[in-house]
């Protein structure tokens, strides 16, 4: 039985994530000094890895990890460092992960040319790979998490957000993603479609649940324990899911007032729009669409047999609905 500390679930990997993390910090070198020391804070200021694992868990339930899979890894978490890079640049964020964000140290044009850096990066070492497969899953991949954060612009700007457009969009810029870190895991060790297909589906539902889970820390997380302000997409014009929920629902003078709040962007009372969340019913609404979405992706590996890895896979589930950053 796991524990709820990522540490613990994870364990089963832990070899593997140590020849990942020295992999991504050798693939983010290079002859230019500043991207050497901008690199050097990556990697210092590392995330929960959460991708990179779930390639090797899905590798794993096939059998021993090889360098192919190592590397897909690190393409992996190249590609969201970057989107995460250029994502605090159009935010204008000043922290990531309780760190300065690196366009806060260096900037914007240099965060945007480093973003820029390891996106080229990621599809050199792709095309190491060999794999027609793999090199197309991560093109399709990385077209769908810039057309997310487009659409989101899009339709924040307009107030045309719907709930539908929501699922395509935290699709686009999240959950394909995680979908496509589980399926090429298992594509690279060889698998048959059927389970590298069913843990797409895993990933895909896994990673809807966690960006819902972000989606809440914006409305009622505290900045020192979530690693970035509170309210960011609130005040970036970026309509959450609890924000929707309540524009949807509320009565017509609350729907006034929660617009009203809205635009005043900048300097948007957290405080005051939370209550209005919480009055809609939205944070119950967002828990009950993670609880939705965290039976889709157990259900989606059920067709694997019980093991020490499916256990972790699904261990990772219940570490999303109750992680606290």
């Amino acid at each position: 039985m796991h524990s709820n500390r990522l540490e613990s679930i994870l364990e089963i990997i832990e070899r593997e994530l140590s020849r990942f993390e020295d992999d991504f910090a050798r693939i983010l070198k290079s002859d230019v000094r500043l991207i050497n020391k901008i690199g050097q804070y990556i990697s210092k200021v590392k995330g929960k890895r959460i991708r990179p694992a779930i390639v090797l868990l899905s590798a794993k339930l096939f059998g021993e990890i090889n360098e192919k899979i190592i590397h897909a890894a690190s393409i992996v978490e190249l590609l969201h460092t970057a989107t995460l890079i250029h994502d605090d640049v159009v935010d204008k964020s000043n922290r990531r992960r309780g760190q300065k964000s690196v366009n806060n140290i260096w900037q914007n044009k240099t965060a945007v040319l480093m973003g820029d850096f390891l996106f080229s990066r990621s599809l050199v070492k792709l095309l190491d790979l060999e794999d027609k497969e793999v090199l197309s899953d991560i093109s399709k991949t990385t077209e769908h998490l810039s057309s997310g954060e487009l659409l989101q612009i899009e339709k924040s700007q307009d107030h045309n957000m719907t709930k539908s457009i929501y699922d395509d969009m935290i699709f686009y810029k999240t959950a394909s993603l995680f979908a496509t870190s589980c399926r090429i895991g298992a594509r690279l060790m060889g698998t048959e479609k059927k389970y590298y297909n069913a843990l797409y589906n895993y990933g895909r539902y896994l990673g809807m649940a966690f960006q819902i889970k972000d989606d809440l820390f914006d409305i009622k997380g505290r900045p020192e324990s979530i690693g970035k302000p509170v309210g960011m997409d609130v005040k970036q014009n970026m309509l959450t899911l609890p924000v929707i929920h309540a524009l949807e629902t509320l009565s017509e003078q609350d729907r006034r007032k929660v617009k009203d709040i809205l635009d005043r962007k900048e300097e948007i009372d957290e405080q005051v729009l939370a209550e209005y969340v919480k009055k809609s019913g939205g944070l119950k609404y967002c828990r009950e669409r993670i609880d939705h979405y965290s039976a889709e992706s157990r259900r989606a590996l059920a067709i694997f047999k019980n093991n020490a890895v499916k256990d972790s896979l699904m261990a990772l589930i219940d570490f999303n609905k109750n992680r606290k950053r």
